[in-house]
């Protein structure tokens, strides 16, 4: 794997995180009631294809770890089916167009799937049939677009 780069702004870096900052990780785990026993400081270390680990620093050292994982969001809009062999119909081809997805995304590294419903019945569905768990934890916030460099 290529080594990952670091940046710079306004007194912030950027820099990979890597082996040697697991001593410190570890010990800021130890103190943090909600990671002890939850995370491990390699969570903050394992530099993959699609995972970027980070350390955050400003003139003083170290301020916080970061870890990147890349997600989807799904967002699903369904015609008007209203009888209960069309809703049969999405039923079956949620089972399997959400295996196979699963299957695509993992292969190109995806490790979360978001998806946000309004409807309690599709939420109950998704939670016991595709195996989705609500997270009552989660914060979302949508990155701009941004022209790619030419």
């Amino acid at each position: 794997m290529t080594e990952k780069p670091t940046y710079e702004h306004q007194g912030i870096r950027f820099r990979p995180a890597d082996e040697a900052d697991l001593p410190l990780i570890a010990n800021w785990i130890k103190d943090d009631e909600t990671h002890v026993g939850k995370l491990e400081a390699e969570h903050f270390t394992e530099q993959q294809k699609l995972v970027d680990c980070y350390a955050i620093e400003d003139g003083s050292g170290e301020v916080m770890f970061l870890r990147l994982d890349r997600a989807v969001r799904c967002t699903i809009q369904f015609g008007p089916h209203h009888t209960d062999e069309e809703k049969d119909r999405i039923r079956e081809t949620m089972q399997i167009g959400f295996q196979m997805m699963e299957v695509l995304l993992a292969q190109s590294g995806t490790r979360e799937i978001i998806f946000d419903s309004q409807s309690t019945a599709l939420r109950a569905f998704c939670t016991r049939t595709l195996g989705f768990r609500p997270k009552a934890d989660t914060l979302a916030k949508i990155v701009p677009r941004i022209a790619p460099p030419a």
